[in-house]
Order: structure tokens, then sequence, then C-alpha cells
């Protein structure tokens, strides 16, 4: 077999040819990926595309295999993306610069034209199909994983709410990633794995606001006792939780206090470290050109799991069927869920549904020996530190 031949074999089957170009960390972007990989094998020739005479470049080549993966998370060639071959089947093909584009679009990089060509034009395959995962009438993983939290909201919402982890049965191709009565233990596994439980220092200031004009006692701005506690995002309906937000302006806000509405505001802090889960700090996602592509779904997956928690509910009579899911999610991490050294968690950090950047901190009921403990003891970590009533002014965060 001839020299032109064999390299010709081992670049169709590598799936790229090797551009000859060099490229700098600045401008193959902001993916750390791709950076390291510049890193690595930096070399004394300058960057074929910007020219700078201060920056070192690698051989592009250290990118192309990484690159041609990330693509293929999304594309694919007709006859491995399993197309039907069927004439009368419309299928829409797409260049190598189309692909290209599409998924540095996806991940915020910016790159030059003359960049974009040399890559593409380096790929072996020439015409691209929709292809999630790698396959044409595929999903990717995380959307399964959504799925499979959509079916579980469902099933406590319409189903069963509280024998849904009784229904076991094998599972077939077509069932979800994961299961209604494993979506708790998955939950608790992410939380852990991403070491989402942090500590809460006693230096923490937080904001409660309960509308009208109330004795300024812990008893009165507290959490409701259970015989007049309604349902909420986190708690059912008779177990009442402690609702605080990180800002005053939150606070007013889920309350859907408006100006001229009587409110009484207090600040809360706790008395000793406490652990709770932060679900609005989201850990990094993996690139979707390296390796660690199930982590990359994951963390795809948190980041909608905390929106479809945290996201506005009409309060028309429906809340109450809509907060189910969030209710038992809570349940089990009140009461079974444990992170390090087998220790229960305080509360749940989240995002605010109705203002932006908001922050919430939903604390749970203690409990000793199984049972919750009066009210205000369950909550005991807690110390009232100042209140204050007034009506909210036109700025919507103050009281005057």
């Amino acid at each position: 077999m001839g020299i032109v031949k064999s390299q010709w074999l081992e670049q169709e089957e590598r799936g790229w040819q090797d551009p000859e170009t060099w490229v700098c960390q600045h401008c193959i972007g902001e993916d750390s990926h791709l950076r390291q990989l510049v890193r690595k094998n930096l070399g004394g020739v300058s960057c074929s595309y910007c020219k700078s005479k201060t920056r070192k470049a690698a051989p592009i080549a250290v990118l192309m295999a990484a690159v041609l993966f990330g693509v293929k998370y999304s594309y694919n060639d007709e006859a491995n993306a399993g197309c039907p071959y069927d004439r009368e089947f419309n299928i829409e093909y797409m260049s190598s610069r189309d692909v290209l584009e599409q998924v540095l679009d996806v991940e915020g990089l910016d790159w030059s034209d003359a960049l974009k060509n040399d890559v593409a034009e380096a790929f072996a395959n020439t015409g691209w199909v929709d292809a999630p995962d790698g396959d044409w009438m595929g999903s990717y993983n995380h959307e399964r994983l959504h799925w499979s939290w959509e079916s579980f909201a469902h099933a406590v919402k319409f189903q069963s709410r509280f024998h849904f982890q009784t229904r076991k049965r094998p599972r077939s191709y077509s069932d979800d990633l994961v299961s209604v009565h494993e979506m708790l233990p998955f939950l608790g596994q992410l939380v852990r794995q991403h070491s989402m439980v942090r500590k809460l220092p006693v230096a923490t200031i937080l904001q409660r606001v309960r509308p009208g004009k109330h004795p300024h006692s812990v008893l009165e701005l507290g959490p409701p006792p259970k015989e007049k506690a309604s349902a909420g995002r986190m708690n059912p309906a008779g177990i009442p939780y402690l609702y605080l937000a990180y800002d005053e302006k939150t606070a007013l806000a889920e309350t859907r206090s408006k100006k001229g509405d009587q409110v009484t505001i207090s600040q809360w802090s706790p008395i000793r470290d406490l652990h709770v889960i932060d679900l609005s700090c989201f850990p990094r996602c993996p690139s979707v050109f390296s390796d660690k592509r199930r982590e990359h779904d994951l963390v795809q997956f948190l980041y909608k799991f905390t929106d479809e928690i945290s996201k506005p509910v009409a309060h028309d009579g429906s809340e109450h069927i809509e907060y189910v899911p969030t209710q038992v999610v809570s349940e089990y991490f009140a009461q079974a869920f444990k992170h390090a050294k087998s220790k229960r968690v305080d509360g749940l950090i989240y995002p605010s549904a109705v203002a932006q950047d908001g922050r919430n901190l939903v604390l749970f009921p203690q409990y000793d020996d199984g049972q919750a403990t009066h009210t205000h003891e369950a909550f005991a970590a807690m110390e009232l530190n100042v209140s204050r009533s007034g009506r909210v002014n036109s700025c919507g965060n103050t009281v005057i």
C-alpha cells in the first residue's frame, strides 16, 4: 500500500486531517478543555490566526479529535447516525462549517472565520445530520433525565402521592432513564456527588416578611403553628417550614407585597452553623469537547431541575397540585437524605421564582427520634435579630 493511500485511510478512520496550522489560547476561547490542550502543547511558533508575537501557539492538530468529539455530541454522518435508507424520506444535510458554527455558538465560543474554515475543512465527513448523542432518532441523556423528572412529577401529582416508591417493575427499553421509584435516591446521589451541601455560617443575615402589622416576637414572625400552616412550595399543609430570603427585595417579592401594603420585616441569623443543600450555586459543567460526557449531562440536568422546582406557579388554586413534587423532594431531603458522616441537612437554598437573582432559604423542622419538635423549637437554630413594620414604598424593597 502506498504512503499516500495509507495516510488517507488513517485520516478517514480518525475522521480528520491535519490542518498544519497553529493556534493560541486566546484564539481558541474560554473552553477550559480546549485551552488545556493548547497549553500542554505550546511550541515556539506564533499563532496562525492572530499573528501575535507574544502569544505561544500549539499545533491545531492537538485539538481536532476533541473538536470532532464535541461536534458528534449533536451531529453525525448519515450512515453512523442510523438514518433510514428511503429515497422518499427527506433528510436535511448540513456542511461541516454549519455544524461547527452551531456547536461553537451553543458553547459561547467566538472563533475567527479563518479558524472555523480550517477546522471544518479538516473534517473527513462533509455531510452531517442532526443526531443527538450520535443517533438520528436519539436524545441527550440530560433530556431523558428531565423526562424522568417529568414522569416523577406527574406520578406524585396525579397517580400516587404516598406509595409511588412501591410500584417497581423490570425496566424496558422505552422506560425513563430514572424510574419514578428511583428518582429521590438519584437526586440525593447527585447532591452528594457534586458536593452541594454547604455550611451556612452564624454570621449570615436573612430576611423574612409577614403581610400586616405584627408584634415583634419569634412566635409572630417565625413559622406558623402546624394548625395554621398552609401548603407552600416546599412544605405540605400542616407541616410548617421556615422560609427566609437573602435580601429584603426578594422577601417582599415572595409575599407578593406591593406599594402601600402593610408589612412586618424581620432579620434572622443562625445561632449555629447550618448544613444546607445549595441549588443556587451549580457545579461547573464539563466541556462538551472533553470525555466527561456523562458528567456534562448530569450538570445540564441539574440546571433544568433547579429551574423546574423554582418556576413561578399561578396562585389560582392549582398551586396545591403543582407544589406536590417539590414538597415530596423537600420531605425526602428533610427526613431521609444524609450527607457526610450520615448527617441530616437543615434546609435548602433555591433561586427565587419572582425576584431576579434572588435566593431563598427554607429550613426544615428538626426531628427527634422521628418526631417533629414543637413548631418554634424546631427552628431553634435561628434567632430573631431586629424587625420593623411599615408600608412598602415605590422602590419595592423598603418600608416607610
